[in-house]
């Protein structure tokens, strides 16, 4: 089975969270126990991550941005970015 890590990264005390550590939360909350998925909050970034990352075959580092390209993400949207 593959693995997956869900990492949040931000700091709620400066709140430059947006909306993910939300979606961390919900997850945590009435998704527990999801078989292969690892929800992680990573908090500030730092070098000591790399250690907990390279153990997963997945990585997803849910993330928002307020936008103002007009067309380019009306809200409610979700944009999904793919790195090889």
């Amino acid at each position: 089975m593959r693995t997956t890590l869900i990492l949040w990264i931000g700091n709620t005390l400066r709140a430059d969270e947006g909306p993910d550590v939300h979606l961390l939360e919900f997850l945590r909350a009435d998704h527990p126990g999801l078989p292969g998925i690892t929800c992680l909050d990573g908090g500030t970034p730092s070098f000591t991550l790399a250690l907990q990352v390279e153990d997963y075959d997945d990585l997803a580092v849910p993330d928002a941005a307020q936008l103002q390209s007009p067309g380019w993400c009306q809200p409610p949207s979700l944009k999904l970015r793919r790195e090889s």
